[in-house]
């Protein structure tokens, strides 16, 4: 009858006996009498009852298991709070302010559907565990898996662990509802991991070359081993930027497309080199990659900063490298920039929490928050319709990249793969990405180490096995789960990637010479010749340097050669 005294108020804590114990008291008492009214017990049964007098609080620290916090779904949970806590009003002020207090009603955005769905395929004691079925070594290996729906923003599913008072794989948060420091108090620090998106991170410079007016019908020099000596990316310094393969196909001249279909680094690289590490930090920033950790394993609010974020990190923290994916970013603020690709160039941002009912009639619903990057002057309608083009191409059968068999329902799907090595000297994987969206859904994919730095190998028959690479293990994972969460969120049909009349920007902007006047858009990334994988039959000049003097640390890719490799380190280690 105690906990029955409290449900009359439990936001106040007036009738909690931890609070009030007095007022607990004289509603319990009024309970017990109305009972005796209500002939639901009798009065000797109510003068038998006495009010409890002891009683075992909770242990913080082994009581974990309460509410599921201990669960996949814990992470969620964490996220919600730190939405919530951390929310304002229009004066600034905190909305939820007694949110430690209890009494509120949440609704999530979360789809049990697709949160289930993507617990089955990323997590090792899924029922369709694809990291059991693939790796050689599963006990090494974690996923993290974000998918949003791009047309509001909302997170419909969120894996970053089995256990949901451990690391999460996926993103970070700050929540000091249920997280406390050692002494006791609110722990409002960030907690989560971050890792290099590699490859991934090469829409966002192609997204930086297409603002700067360059077309992706541009042809620029794609050799397999390319030195940078601005950058110090050279044979005596910090080595040459290499290729995943060591084909020569590219390297009198690739179009954009090409190059992202075959995720060619010393083309991406040299796009980074002319645009600026700034230019593609602020393309990503826009687009919803809101933290970044820089070689020192430092992270960057970007949200924080004021004005020019990009001039602002780069190059004092950010070098070219960020070009092809060096430095750290979530699952969660992919899973959200690719998002915003997919709608066409409106960030929404990413939110867990879809309404909440509380104390005293209190009620929130989640804004529909919606930001045009055409109306910021960010990037036009016609640019983003360039940008999710390129992407399709890295799925249309004929790429030659093995990725289209990853299209949920053999549908249009935009998308990308992104591998980073294990150490500077080995030639073998032990992170690998695979992001990507239809019109209706965004999901990114993370694969790397649970703990310690190793390299990850999957199975092909061998004894040793093959690399880990975005088109295996979390491209299978991408593919599981957009066909579930298509299914979630009502597409039911093929949306086709539309194909623009023309494409904006220079054909002749980059650095080696169209074979020939530029063709109307097709998926043939290199016009007027038959394979997506081309050299022309004329070799162009070199193109101007740009800015970015960065030292050149990474080299990452589908198979990268970095010299530094940066560890996954969580922003706090702790157990809760």
């Amino acid at each position: 009858m105690v906990l029955a005294g409290v449900i009359k108020d439990p936001g106040s804590g007036t009738y909690d006996p931890a609070k009030n114990l007095a007022s607990a008291q004289d509603r319990w008492n009024y309970t017990r009498n109305n009972l005796v009214k209500l002939k639901k017990i009798s009065q000797a049964q109510a003068d038998a009852m006495k009010y409890p007098t002891t009683f075992t609080k909770p242990d913080p620290n082994k009581d974990l298991a309460e509410f599921g916090k201990d669960k996949p779904t814990g992470l969620v949970v964490h996220h919600v709070m730190d939405e919530l806590y951390h929310m304002k009003d229009a004066k600034g002020n905190p909305r939820f302010s007694n949110l430690q207090e209890g009494g509120y009603q949440i609704t999530t955005t979360i789809n049990k559907t697709l949160e289930d769905e993507a617990f089955n395929y990323a997590s090792k004691a899924g029922s369709k565990s694809e990291i059991n079925k693939q790796a050689m070594n599963p006990a090494i290996v974690q996923a993290g898996v974000v998918s949003i729906d791009p047309n509001s923003g909302e997170v419909l599913a969120y894996y970053g662990n089995d256990a949901g008072d451990g690391q999460d794989y996926a993103g970070i948060y700050r929540d000091p509802v249920l997280d406390k420091t050692t002494d006791g108090k609110p722990d409002d620090s960030w907690s989560g991991l971050h890792h290099s998106p590699g490859s991934s991170m090469k829409i966002y410079t192609l997204a930086a070359a297409i603002k700067a007016g360059i077309s992706i019908d541009s042809y620029w020099n794609g050799p397999p081993v390319r030195e940078f000596p601005k950058e110090d990316r050279t044979k005596a310094k910090n080595g040459p930027v290499r290729n995943a393969e060591s084909s020569t196909q590219w390297a009198n001249g690739v179009t954009l497309v090409g190059a992202l279909q075959n995720s060619l680094n010393t083309v991406y690289y040299a796009v980074g080199e002319h645009v600026g590490a700034a230019a593609v930090l602020n393309m990503a920033h826009a687009m919803g990659i809101n933290h970044i950790w820089d070689q020192d394993d430092v992270r960057h609010d970007m949200t924080d900063a004021q004005g020019d974020v990009g001039s602002q990190l780069a190059p004092k923290y950010i070098s070219t490298e960020v070009a092809i994916g060096q430095f750290g970013i979530t699952v969660q603020d992919q899973a959200n920039g690719v998002a915003t690709i997919a709608s066409g160039g409106i960030y929404r941002p990413a939110h867990f929490v879809k309404s909440a009912t509380g104390p005293n009639g209190f009620k929130y619903a989640a804004p529909t928050a919606a930001y045009p990057l055409a109306a910021r002057g960010i990037f036009t309608a016609q640019q983003s319709a360039d940008l999710r083009y390129a992407m399709g191409q890295v799925l249309v059968p004929g790429a030659g990249n093995g990725y289209s068999g990853l299209r949920p329902n053999g549908w249009d799907t935009g998308g990308k793969s992104g591998t980073w090595e294990t150490t500077a000297k080995s030639s073998h994987n032990a992170d690998a990405w695979f992001v990507g969206f239809t019109p209706k859904l965004a999901t990114a994919v993370w694969i790397g180490n649970v703990k310690d730095r190793q390299d990850i190998m999957i199975k092909n028959g061998t004894k040793n096995g093959k690399d880990l690479a975005g088109a295996n293990l979390p491209g299978s994972i991408f593919k599981d789960v957009m066909t579930a969460g298509l299914k979630v969120v009502g597409q039911t049909k093929n949306e086709k990637i539309p194909t623009p009349g023309s494409f904006t920007g220079d054909p002749s902007g980059g650095e080696a010479a169209s074979p020939q006047p530029s063709a109307p858009p097709s998926t043939n990334p290199c016009p007027g010749q038959n394979q997506p994988q081309c050299t022309p039959t004329q070799p162009g000049g070199p193109g101007g340097p740009g800015p970015g003097p960065g030292p050149g640390p990474g080299n990452p890719g589908n198979t990268p050669t970095p010299t530094l490799t940066l560890t996954p380190t969580p922003t706090r280690s702790r157990s809760h």
